[in-house]
C-alpha cells in the first residue's frame, strides 16, 4: 500500500490474565509472557521495516493502598523493558506514560517517571512518547514536557489529540487546548523535533474520516501560526518574565 508503519504498539493491558499486571505481575509466568509478548514485537517491527516498538503499560500500576509492592513493580518493570530493548538495538522501544486508567494509578505516570525508567534501563534505543492528553491529565505542560525529553534526547513520538484534563478524551486536537496545543507546536519546530505526529483520538460520535481531518487541518494550521512567531523576539520578551509581554509577541499572531 506504499503506507509507512511509523511505531507498533504492544497489547499488554486488554486481556483478563494481564488484569492485575503485565509487566509488574507477579506470577512469573505472566510477566514473562507480556515481556515475550513485546519481543515479538520488536522482531514484527524490523520485518515490517518499522522503526519503532510503543509500549503503553495499562495493566501496571495499582488501585488501592497497600495492594503492590511498589519496590518490586520498579524492579520488574526496568527489567522487562531492558529485554524489550535488548532484542535489537536498532528499533526504537518508547515508553508511553499516563496518569490514570485503566488503573486508578499507572506506575509510569508522569513524564518524570517515564524519564527515570527509561535513563535507569540505560539504553541508547529506549525513550519516551509524549501524549499531549496523557500530559495534560499530568496537570503538565506539554511544551515543558517536550523540552525536558528534548533535553535528554529521548523523544522518540509525538501523540495529538485534546482533552479537558480530568480524563483522557481523546478529542480533535486544537478544540480546548489551543494555546497549550500551539506552543507545543512552536517547541517542536525550534527543538527540532524531526519524528512522527500521530493522531490518537477517538471519534465516538463523529465521522472518523472527518474527525481525522480535521485533526489534520488543525494541525497544520497550527504549525502555519507557530512558523510565524518570531523566536528572537520572543526570547527577548521571555528575559523580561513579563507575562504580557510574551503574550503580545504571540498574540499579535492569532489575532
Amino acid at each position: 500500500a506504499g503506507l509507512d508503519p511509523t511505531c507498533l504498539n504492544v497489547n499488554t493491558f486488554s486481556f483478563p490474565q494481564w488484569k492485575h499486571g503485565a509487566f509488574t505481575h507477579r506470577s512469573a509466568e505472566l510477566r514473562h509472557r507480556a515481556v515475550e509478548t513485546a519481543r515479538t514485537a520488536v522482531e514484527v517491527a524490523k520485518e515490517l521495516g518499522c522503526s519503532t516498538v510503543g509500549l503503553w503499560l495499562g495493566a501496571d500500576g495499582f488501585d488501592y493502598p497497600f495492594q503492590v509492592d511498589y519496590r518490586r513493580h520498579w524492579d520488574y518493570l526496568v527489567e522487562g523493558i531492558r529485554e524489550v530493548a535488548r532484542v535489537d538495538p536498532q528499533v526504537r522501544v518508547t515508553v508511553e506514560y499516563k496518569p490514570k486508567e485503566p488503573r486508578t494509578h499507572m506506575q509510569i505516570g508522569t513524564v518524570a517517571k517515564a524519564l527515570y525508567v527509561v535513563q535507569e534501563v540505560g539504553l541508547e534505543n529506549v525513550g519516551v512518547t509524549l501524549d499531549m492528553g496523557h500530559a495534560l491529565m499530568a496537570y503538565e505542560s506539554p511544551a515543558d514536557s517536550l523540552c525536558l525529553l528534548t533535553r535528554a534526547g529521548r523523544l522518540f513520538n509525538v501523540h495529538f489529540n485534546d482533552a479537558y484534563r480530568y480524563w483522557d478524551d481523546d478529542l480533535i486536537p486544537g478544540v480546548v487546548h489551543f494555546w497549550e496545543t500551539l506552543e507545543f507546536l512552536y517547541y517542536c519546530r525550534i527543538t527540532g523535533y524531526a519524528g512522527w505526529i500521530g493522531l490518537d483520538m477517538f471519534p465516538y460520535r463523529e465521522d472518523p474520516v472527518e474527525a481525522a481531518q480535521m485533526a489534520v487541518d488543525n494541525l497544520r494550521a497550527l504549525l502555519d501560526l507557530a512558523g510565524r512567531i518570531d523566536p528572537q523576539e520572543l526570547e527577548r520578551a521571555q528575559e523580561t518574565m513579563d507575562a504580557v509581554a510574551t503574550q503580545q509577541v504571540v498574540r499579535r499572531v492569532v489575532y
